[in-house]
């Protein structure tokens, strides 16, 4: 059995645990902030920031010094007596750290490019703030670690992926600890990336919503430490898939979402009845919330509540699946109402499959949520987390 023994995350509902439960007991408000700073065409979308002052990385840390990787150092600092407590107890070679990440440092390179092409020097930059495989890099020396470190990249499964694998090293007794999760930030090349695909709103998004136009790109950054160390929290089921139907739409039947759900329900050795409520990936556009409804309807009919966050804390892209499973962890850890959709102009969309989704403030009945994290071109991520029963 893998547990659940840390989790921390920051993202456009606040800096911690206590602002972020706050926030998600007022889901009327919007905790997006609309900017036209982003895109090349200077028309104003809806993003979800973060409003933290965060520390230069400095010294033997000044190559690594993306807005990702700091964001990664405020969450660990945060959580360094537990990791130095498993570093005494069962030495840096046997924590593992897995991240997961879309963008790593790529606004940093942006801009490094940007003032090359203008002929201003730009000490500061080093290539290590752009690569994929940098924030667990960065983790592992900041936290004084030696063990296994990766980076998974899967477009917005890829902080979910981390959890699976860290949980798969510990069941394979390949370390003791795993600090998984991941992070990512706003960044000009996904948002018009994103906007030339026409998949991006120029409004406040609202999954499962009939006027849904598109996505709200976000922020943020979550770790999770996971061991086999008891604790009232569990991480019970997981579950991977990868569609390989299109470049980057999912099979239209949601095939490998499907696969991903069945596979984490089998793991964690339960029925679709017994889970109490789905964190869905839920984005915003016509497409993909159509075919997510339509697989929770075919596992789970109208019988297990539903909801999204990405009204909320915008799409978090690689960060997206940590943000879900740490918000699952609050709701079980705390006993909040699950997050709805409560903004007053919310119209559920009736060409939708009829699931349940949450339109009123409600607490969990069973200890037992699934996080989903269904990523661009179909590589899927499920995670079935327990609390005490």
């Amino acid at each position: 059995m893998v547990y659940v023994n840390a989790y921390d995350f920051i993202c456009s509902l606040g800096n911690d645990k206590e602002s972020i439960a706050a926030s998600l007991h007022n889901t009327q408000q919007c905790f997006l902030t609309e900017d036209n700073s982003y895109l090349t065409n200077n028309l104003s979308s809806y993003f979800g920031k973060i409003n933290c002052n965060l520390d230069k990385l400095e010294g033997i840390y000044a190559r690594h010094n993306s807005r990702n990787n700091r964001l990664l150092a405020y969450l660990a600092s945060r959580n360094m007596e537990l990791i130095e407590h498993y570093k005494t107890q069962y030495g840096t070679d046997r924590i593992a750290v897995i991240m997961g990440t879309s963008t790593s440092g790529l606004d940093e390179a942006y801009s490094y490019v940007k003032n090359k092409k203008e002929s201003v020097e730009d000490n500061n930059y080093h290539y290590f703030m752009q690569e994929l495989g940098d924030p667990s890099r960065f983790l592992q020396l900041y936290l004084g670690l030696s063990g296994i470190a990766y980076t998974i990249s899967t477009a917005c499964s890829s902080s979910a992926r981390s959890i699976i694998s860290g949980a798969k090293l510990i069941l394979n007794n390949m370390c003791d600890v795993a600090i998984v999760g991941g992070a990512d930030t706003l960044c000009k090349m996904p948002i018009n990336g994103f906007n030339s695909m026409g998949l991006l709103s120029y409004k406040p998004c609202c999954p499962f919503d009939e006027k849904r136009d598109g996505i709200n790109i976000g922020e943020g950054a979550g770790l999770i430490i996971l061991s086999r160390h008891e604790s009232h929290l569990k991480l019970t089921g997981t579950g991977q898939s990868s569609d390989a139907y299109h470049l980057s739409s999912p099979h239209i039947d949601g095939v490998g979402a499907k696969k991903a759900i069945e596979m984490a329900l089998s793991e964690a050795k339960v029925q679709a009845q017994d889970i109490g409520y789905i964190c869905a990936h839920g984005t915003a556009t016509k497409v993909n919330d159509e075919i997510e409804s339509k697989v929770y309807y075919d596992l789970f009919k109208d019988e297990v509540r539903v909801s999204s966050i990405k009204h909320m804390t915008g799409h978090t892209l690689g960060a997206a699946g940590v943000i879900g499973a740490c918000v699952s962890l609050l709701l079980l850890d705390k006993d909040l109402c699950l997050p709805s959709h409560m903004q007053s102009d919310f119209c559920r969309d009736p060409s939708l499959a009829p699931i349940d989704i949450v339109q009123s403030r409600v607490k969990l009945e069973k200890k037992r949520i699934l996080s989903n994290a269904f990523a661009f071109g179909g590589n899927n991520a499920s995670l079935i987390f327990e609390g005490d029963m």
